[in-house]
């Protein structure tokens, strides 16, 4: 009997193979998008909750600092029993290192070299391929590699006792490698001793209570309460530090479950973290939702479509002893199997395309992240929950006819139905709209921000970080630089604009005072261009300038407490952070020195070379290819064994939006497919006003009508339905932009520009549809509708 039915049915999509097809189409798209949203979703919400322990594991903040000192650690350890371990992590001194391989001419990097106690994996699992994680970092002098870096470097997998020498001066023999890391809140492709960190500045450092550059995790025991750990672990601290003046902390202590830190929004002092959007995720969970429902308005609009052609199937059907549920099941039936077709296209679509999805979203989807099991019963319960959702609108309306008019081919015409549609239509376009002018919006903040004058020269200056042996001889190498006619200055400094990040502070009026603090050298300075308001900037011929002379920028003068009048008033005056003194020479005009998501704070830009290990080269507009290679020959000759890695600044500068561009990207994408989705929908619902009122337009044309006029009859309709949608979809889009857009400092204002065009993208997309029918329908013969009478 089932058996039976499904032949029926399968006969019955063989007949319909036009809008069978559509219907498989239009589903496949989008299905195939509710896949790839599925699959990023589970991905980001999936962040940290790998390992077993994650939900016993927490990073220890202090006020809004994430990063902590090293000393830290162990005085958390010591104040409660309940820590089970105490995990310190470096991830600063480890970024794109110059790495040199025994045997092998090209100089490499390791793009996140991750210094860590040992104890780091009994914090997190990550998989051993080859090594024991109880003896991988038990000496200083290992290295742990994944597999990706394990192949890049050595070809292979197997490199157990392989020697890796990081820079001109640490030598490091493989002990491991592991699986590649994936959500996972900051990036691991090799992982060091942190106990090298003594090497590499000096050996009282773990006891330091400056350096405030390294997360801090600890391990509760299972039936540890984290409140009352975070109340003692603030009380040892503060009784600790008070007999030492000025070092007792005056930052509220919080622990912070490793689960919440890639979704935390808290702006906060953390280096090397990935974060998520939360609020972006739930959009793409409400895209998702909405696409999947357009695709079953789909298969509703293109199923009533049909009614003429299977009305007398109904109506013959139920006079052999049919009854309504019996077709009713029928009609769900075909639904299923639609389903089913479309879902094993949009899962064979996925799999060609999840390559650029991941490259896009930069994430490392697969089904098999979900699961295989998983997967195939969310498949099974998935093709039969949508296929009876879809099935079951169009299976109530067309086993409704009544036998004698459906033979007699009328059909229904209550004004429920054309109602249902009409919204059904409007729902769609509404989705479209909002995504089209959403996509709109998000480009015209993109162009804003690459077209903003950060407020200081970023054009045609080359970066690149120095080593131990370019250092050493700066002197003799800058002067070699400068010596080609395409290079016109060549400057230091600790950081470039987007990634300065030190922090110090001096108290004031008994209140810390906290302030970003920038080294450079005068000559990068001076290649910045910044508007100088008051006094001077730092002159070589003044040696009493260095590690001492200073210039602040407007919010520094503004919320530093100090009293002035005019910003001359501040030159000359001195002021101390705990490690050293500082002398105001100069005011400067505010300006990005770092992303334009973040407000511009309060900056003091001082001249210290002995903490500026990049150098930053000015190009003229000519010959630039000329000045990079001489730049390498020069650095080679110094530096054979390590690769000079450089960037152009506009360029680093244009990757802190990289994010947003790929969201870009994504949201054009979703924005494309729903239209096309809704264009199909549009197409099933203008193929059932054509069918049934073709008799009506074939009168028209025996009268005198031309095609323009059907199409103008035909297309009031349709448009008051778009201008509906219009009205509904902005708001709706305008919301949820504006709520984005409050994540930047600087941002556009959203004009009525995008919405206008995403209407009239909708209404030219509505009357090329609409005009293919009136097109096929000028070409039919009215005398052949009319002979049907």
């Amino acid at each position: 009997m089932q058996y039976s039915r499904i032949l029926i049915a399968l006969r019955s999509i063989s007949k319909q193979k036009f809008y069978a097809i559509l219907n498989i189409a239009g589903f496949s798209l989008g299905l195939s998008l509710v896949i790839f949203i599925g699959l990023y979703l589970f991905e980001q919400f999936s962040y940290d909750k790998w390992y077993k322990d994650h939900d016993r594991i927490y990073r220890v903040e202090m006020g809004d600092w994430a990063i902590l000192a090293p000393v830290y650690a162990r005085l958390i350890q010591s104040s409660s029993a309940s820590i089970e371990n105490t995990l310190r992590v470096n991830s600063t001194w480890g970024n794109e290192v110059n790495v040199k391989i025994e045997n092998k001419k090209t100089a490499l990097t390791i793009p996140h070299l991750v210094l860590a106690d040992s104890i780091i994996f009994d914090f997190f699992d990550f998989t051993f391929l080859s090594g024991n994680a109880e003896t991988a970092l038990n000496t200083k002098d290992k290295i742990v590699l994944t597999r990706s870096q394990a192949l890049r470097l050595f070809g292979k997998i197997d490199v157990i006792g392989e020697i890796v020498k990081v820079g001109e001066e640490y030598t490091f023999s493989v002990s491991g490698v592991i699986e590649d890391v994936n959500r996972f809140h900051f990036n691991v492709d090799a992982l060091g001793s942190f106990r090298m960190l003594g090497d590499i500045y000096f050996p009282e450092y773990f006891e330091s209570t400056g350096n405030w550059n390294h997360n801090t995790y600890i391990k509760l025991h299972p039936d540890a309460d984290p409140k009352e750990v975070e109340k003692t672990i603030d009380a040892y601290l503060k009784d600790f530090f008070s007999p030492f003046s000025g070092d007792s902390p005056d930052r509220e202590l919080r622990l912070k479950p490793v689960t919440d830190i890639y979704f935390s929004t808290q702006k906060m002092h953390e280096i090397s973290i990935k974060h998520g959007n939360k609020t972006i995720s739930y959009a793409f969970l409400l895209i998702a939702f909405f696409i999947l429902i357009i695709a079953v308005i789909n298969f509703v609009n293109l199923s009533t479509a049909q009614s003429a052609g299977r009305a007398r199937e109904t109506g013959i059907r139920k006079l052999l002893g049919s009854t309504r549920g019996n077709l009713m099941w029928q009609f769900l039936l075909e639904s299923v199997l639609l389903t089913l077709v479309a879902v094993i296209i949009s899962i064979a679509i996925v799999e060609i395309f999840l390559p650029y999805f991941n490259y896009v979203t930069n994430v490392d989807n697969s089904f098999a992240n979900i699961g295989w099991t998983r997967l195939g019963i969310t498949v099974f319960f998935g093709t039969l929950i949508i296929g009876i959702l879809s099935g079951i609108y169009p299976a109530f309306y067309l086993s409704g006819f009544q036998p004698i008019s459906s033979l007699k081919g009328e059909l229904t015409k209550g004004r429920g139905a054309a109602m249902f549609r009409r919204l059904l239509i409007v729902f769609q376009f509404t989705i479209s709209i909002a995504l089209i002018a959403a996509t709109i919006i998000l480009y015209h903040q993109l162009t804003y921000l690459n077209q903003k004058d950060p407020g200081f020269a970023k054009e045609n200056i080359v970066h690149f970080r120095l080593n131990s042996k370019v250092i050493r001889s700066w002197d003799s190498f800058r002067n070699s630089l400068l010596a080609h006619p395409a290079i016109t200055s060549v400057g230091l400094s600790n950081a470039i604009p987007g990634q300065v990040r030190w922090q110090e502070s001096f108290m004031a009026d008994g209140k810390s005072f906290q302030f970003t603090y920038w080294p450079v050298d005068p000559e990068y300075f001076d290649m910045l261009e910044l508007t100088l308001l008051n006094g001077r900037s730092f002159s070589p011929d003044m040696a009493s300038d260095e590690n001492v002379a200073v210039i602040i920028n407007e919010q520094w003068a503004w919320q530093s407490g100090l009293p002035f009048n005019t910003y001359e008033d501040l030159l000359g005056l001195s002021f101390e952070s705990p490690y050293r003194q500082f002398k105001i020479i100069g005011v400067v005009s505010d300006f990005h020195f770092n992303s334009l998501h973040d407000a511009i704070g309060p900056l003091v830009i001082a001249w210290r070379s002995d903490a500026c290990y990049v150098a930053n080269v000015k190009l003229n507009a000519h010959n630039q290819q000329s000045a990079i290679k001489h730049i390498e020959e020069n650095w080679n000759a110094l530096s054979p064994d390590v690769l000079l890695s450089y960037n152009y600044l506009e360029a680093s500068l244009e990757k802190l939006y990289d994010g947003e561009k790929k969201l870009g990207i994504i949201f054009l994408s979703f924005s494309s497919f729903a239209v096309i989705i809704a264009i199909m929908g549009l197409f099933g619902m203008a193929s059932f006003m054509v069918e049934k009122r073709t008799r009506e337009f074939s009168i028209r044309k025996v009268l005198g009508a031309s095609s323009g006029n059907i199409l103008v009859l035909l297309s009031k309709e349709f448009f008051v339905l778009i201008v509906l949608a219009m009205i509904m979809a902005i708001p709706l889009s305008w919301m949820s932009m504006h709520s984005w857009l409050d994540s930047f400092s600087s941002r556009i204002t959203i004009t009525a520009v995008p919405f206008i065009i995403a209407g009239t993208t909708a209404i030219l997309l509505m009357l090329v549809t609409i005009g293919y029918h009136v097109i096929k329908l000028s070409h039919t013969n009215p005398s052949d509708a009319l002979n049907k009478e």
